[in-house]
């Protein structure tokens, strides 16, 4: 195995663990992370659909999947959690965004490094791509709304302060 396939490894695999370990036991909330995570994935579509494809039909094919990831997101983003710790706020994720999330990531990585020039295997990617950019999409928009919703529950319990 090449070193720098090994190095890509391990990052992934750090990558990963990270992830799970944050949407296991919870995240800081911040609003700006909640909106800047989607904005990173339309940006890495956008880049990898004008490296790969000058062809409109793949483009609008790839970009159309990003609706139905935004209905699976707002669906499966119900099971969001928000909680208190050491006087600030976190919140824990769907944990089948974060399973989808860690799958489609991994795969990407490997079709990237298994066939690297394969236009197939890009095309695979951007559509894993755009699918994820919706689930996160339709997840970010639950959970501001559910952001919200706490807020004013907790506004409520406080008595209206």
């Amino acid at each position: 195995m090449n070193l720098s396939y090994l190095i890509i490894i391990i990052f992934v695999l750090f990558i990963a663990i990270r992830r799970m370990y944050s949407g296991l036991n919870g995240r800081k909330f911040r609003a700006s992370r909640i909106f800047s995570l989607p904005l990173i994935y339309a940006i890495l579509l956008l880049f990898s659909l004008e490296g790969i494809y000058s062809n409109l039909d793949y483009t609008i094919l790839v970009l159309v999947l990003i609706f139905p990831g935004i209905l699976f997101g707002l669906r499966l983003g119900d099971n969001i959690e928000f909680f208190y710790r050491n006087n600030r706020l976190y919140y824990k994720r769907s944990q089948a965004i974060m399973a989808f999330w860690l799958a489609s990531f991994i795969a990407r990585i490997f079709l990237f490094l298994l066939y690297p020039l394969n236009i197939l295997a890009g095309f695979i990617i951007d559509l894993i791509l755009a699918f994820t950019l919706g689930l996160i999409i339709g997840e970010s928009l639950t959970l501001y709304s559910r952001y919200r919703e706490f807020l004013n529950s907790n506004r409520d319990l406080n008595g209206g302060q």
